[in-house]
């Protein structure tokens, strides 16, 4: 199958939280490395409190996708971006901690690598809202008069193959 793959999820709105989470994510491992780092059990506690925001976001993405408000789900998009920059300080403060190590916000591997890191995360969050979008479609998703439904966007109705 000759597909043209269009994600309608990824929006200004997503490239702008990517840049916000890198940004979130490189203050805050300054922030809490300054003078000793903080309590690992207050760590913990952040990062289940933010986990727990991710699963509510994503939650609230998927259903709009579904329900076929793409705009809405990629604006929930955004939020587990930026949500999701935060855990991943969180997660990797706690595993510095146990190692004994700095991370340091200034070396450019750090940077290099966070934005790989929320790149990957971006585009496999993204095809999985693809996917509960298209789920969501009715079996006749091309419609009469000629417009296209959501499956044009992958280049799947064979009217328009």
């Amino acid at each position: 199958m000759n597909a043209t793959i269009h994600n309608p999820f990824l929006t200004l709105d997503v490239n702008t939280a990517c840049d916000e989470a890198r940004v979130l994510y490189l203050d805050t491992l300054a922030r809490m490395q300054q003078n000793g780092g903080q309590p690992v059990d207050w760590l913990e506690r952040l990062k289940q409190q933010s986990q727990s925001n991710l699963d509510n976001y994503w939650d609230a993405s998927q259903k709009l996708a579904f329900a076929d408000h793409v705009q809405g789900a990629s604006v929930q998009l955004a939020f587990t971006v930026k949500e999701w920059g935060l855990y991943r300080v969180l997660s990797d403060l706690i595993e510095a901690d146990a190692r004994c190590s700095y991370l340091d916000p200034s070396d450019p591997d750090t940077y290099n690598d966070i934005q790989r890191a929320i790149e990957h995360q971006v585009v496999y969050l993204a095809t999985e809202l693809l996917n509960e979008w298209l789920r969501g479609a009715p079996a006749a998703d091309c419609v009469a008069d000629g417009s296209p439904g959501r499956s044009a966007v992958v280049g799947c109705c064979p009217e328009r193959r």
